[in-house]
């Protein structure tokens, strides 16, 4: 983006940040520039895996970068498709001890979502899984999981949501510059 679309941009973002609480941020795969100034001036970053094997590569990999980058980000994990819990948490603690190990990090358990036909469905027809069908598992399973977030964080404050912005400018104006 240029200038005046960065500038657009941040002033949406901030009129947003008003009305919510939290603002998601899916900055899919791979680290760009772009995606590394989001996570420098959030507050958390949650990394979604798969239990396979590529797919845990490439979170501790984008793990690495973010801890390399920006050391004080807080990082979450995410286990997407899982069998079972057990299956999340095998994948958790493999991955949280080589985060422990290498990058002297720890790394938590946002949760993990179960398989479910309803994802393929909700993707063929475009439409967010959890309102195409919320009694299925896995819409349940985030919401409980959304919950068990929100109870475990507090509100944040006028001033830090004002501080996402205000990193989040001074980030930009340094890569304009």
């Amino acid at each position: 983006m240029d200038g005046n679309r960065y500038e657009y941009f941040l002033n949406q973002l901030e009129n947003i940040t008003r009305q919510y609480d939290y603002i998601l941020f899916d900055l899919g795969a791979g680290m760009s520039e772009e995606h590394m100034a989001f996570i420098s001036a959030a507050d958390e970053c949650f990394v979604v895996t798969t239990t396979e094997p590529t797919s845990i590569t490439d979170a501790y990999a984008a793990i690495k970068h973010l801890v390399l980058e920006t050391s004080d980000v807080k990082i979450s994990l995410m286990v997407n498709r899982v069998s079972g819990i057990q299956e999340s948490l095998n994948v958790y603690e493999r991955l949280n001890l080589a985060v422990q190990n290498f990058l002297s990090q720890e790394i938590r358990l946002l949760g993990s979502l179960p398989e479910d036909p309803i994802v393929i469905k909700a993707v063929k027809e475009q439409t967010p899984f959890y309102i195409l069908e919320r009694r299925a598992r896995v819409s349940k399973t985030m919401a409980k999981m959304t919950l068990d977030y929100l109870k475990a964080n507090h509100d944040l404050s006028e001033d830090e949501k004002g501080q996402f912005i205000q990193k989040l400018k001074s980030l930009f104006i340094r890569k304009v510059d």
